[in-house]
């Protein structure tokens, strides 16, 4: 996980995550539904990264 953030709008929480395969992606978002108050998920594949940095500055 690369980060966990709450957030305004439709969705209460967002998690930026990278996975080796699609199955590590699909066992992750299966054990978050097992989770005691998580109602749902919507997931995102990113197809191509732009730009990517995590440091702060």
């Amino acid at each position: 996980m690369c980060g966990v953030y709450d957030i305004t709008g439709n969705t209460d929480t967002l998690v930026i995550a990278k996975f080796k395969s699609r199955n590590e992606l699909s066992e992750f978002v299966k054990g978050l539904a097992s989770i005691q108050n998580i109602e749902n998920t919507i997931t995102h594949v990113v197809l191509n990264t732009a730009k990517e940095d995590f440091r702060l500055t």
